[in-house]
């Protein structure tokens, strides 16, 4: 049956990887898709990345509440992904997926484009001791057209486009390559080996950084410990430690701390809630107050006691994105008139993360797939911050305020 008669699929996908250690090849491997458009960075002041903080908390908020052990989203990776959908967008569609992404509803799409587009030029030269890099591209079923308008919107976001002959193998292996290539192997996939006959369109979007702590942990302090878990038992688990002085602050006997990479732009926060109230924490949690607390800390002499972490997390957002008001992209009123000639829907969107922090670093990849079918001067004590019980972190950029991931612990192992 001919396509244009047929429901399809449109994946869109972010992925995050952060890692330690030497800084890999820039040209992040392999060629580029054919008929590939690079444009250049645009003149623009960078976007605000404080914008996408609401939708990072509430969708951390709300998988925390399933009672996964251990989650990981990755706030400006969704958010990249779902601004590829948006610029397809129109009308209400268009209104609910911008007020999630944290647009107005009058933006205006070349503005976005190269603001958004400055954003990742500023947080890749954020610190030339890290690396940081963001790439998008655009597969699609040879037999589907795109409107032309849309092609050039995927242009100005930076996105390369290449048409694959999707019933053959090799079409799933190039995608999932170039994906594997852009997060050092950490996704190796986000499209399945066979790609389903109502699928017409990926669009992808990748999200890399590499750094190091400022100042490492020393791997011969680290010793076995009990972790005291959420669910009441304890395990026992290795436990970094480091002390000097940290940015930190104490608010209603929760504690933060604040953890730098490189020269100190980028940097990992942890709250260690008050005993027994991460959940209540939680809910709490807003950008206002994340600005309050981030900003409130001071320089204090201290020891930081923190569990190595590695853990793999997935999850599907349709839920929480139509709780969060994006529900009209979802069903057959949704309205991507500037994407295609048929009517398409957006049927789901997944996440998957990795983390792992040790003593040198933070080494973290995150894919999000969208389918869419068609249709002080008095001196103060030392501090000791020990993250025995459940925590909150979040790595992010001190001058832009993106939010490049935010998780929960509730149990290491």
């Amino acid at each position: 049956m001919p396509l244009a008669r047929n429901r399809g699929f449109l994946l869109l996908a972010a992925a995050l990887s952060l890692g330690t250690g030497c800084p890999p090849d820039s040209s992040g491997g392999g060629a580029e898709p054919e008929g590939a458009r690079e444009t250049a960075p645009p003149e623009a002041a960078p976007a605000d990345g404080r914008l996408t903080q609401r939708l990072g908390f509430e969708l951390l908020r709300r998988q925390a509440a399933a009672g996964d052990p251990r989650v990981l989203i990755s706030p400006h990776g969704v958010a990249s992904a779902l601004l590829l959908a948006w610029s397809g967008a129109e009308g209400e569609t268009r209104r609910a997926i911008g007020e999630v992404v944290g647009l107005p509803p009058d933006a205006d799409f070349p503005a976005v484009a190269a603001a958004w587009r400055a954003l990742d030029g500023e947080l890749a030269g954020a610190d030339d001791q890290l690396r940081l890099s963001a790439a998008s591209s655009a597969w699609l079923r040879r037999e589907f057209e795109l409107l032309p308008a849309y092609l050039e919107r995927l242009g100005d976001l930076g996105a390369v486009v290449e048409a694959l002959d999707f019933t053959r193998p090799e079409a799933s292996r190039r995608i999932n390559r170039w994906v594997a290539e852009r997060t050092e192997g950490r996704i190796p996939d986000i499209v399945p080996a066979r790609i389903p006959d109502e699928t017409v369109l990926y669009l992808i979007n990748a999200l890399y950084f590499h750094g190091a702590w400022s100042e490492p942990f020393d791997p011969d302090l680290t010793r076995q410990e009990e972790f005291h878990r959420a669910d009441g038992t304890v395990e026992p688990v290795p436990m970094m430690r480091r002390s000097g002085r940290f940015a930190y602050g104490e608010s209603n006997g929760s504690q933060v701390v604040r953890l730098p990479y490189g020269d100190g732009r980028l940097a990992m926060h942890v709250v260690l809630p008050a005993a027994g109230g991460l959940d209540g924490w939680l809910e709490e949690l807003d950008p206002a107050g994340w600005s309050e607390l981030t900003g409130s800390l001071s320089r204090r002499q201290g020891q930081v006691v923190l569990p190595r972490l590695r853990f793999d997390y997935a999850a599907r957002l349709r839920q929480a994105l139509t709780a969060l008001g994006m529900g009209v992209a979802f069903t057959e009123r949704a309205d991507f008139g500037a994407l295609a000639g048929e009517p398409v829907q957006i049927t789901d969107v997944i996440h998957k993360g990795f983390i792992e922090v040790n003593e040198e670093g933070t080494e973290a990849a995150a894919a999000t797939a969208v389918e869419i079918g068609i249709t002080s001067a008095i001196p103060e004590p030392p501090f000791r911050f020990v993250a025995d019980r459940p925590f909150f972190f979040a790595v992010s950029d001190g001058e832009t305020g993106t939010l490049l991931f935010v998780g929960i612990v509730r149990a290491v192992g």
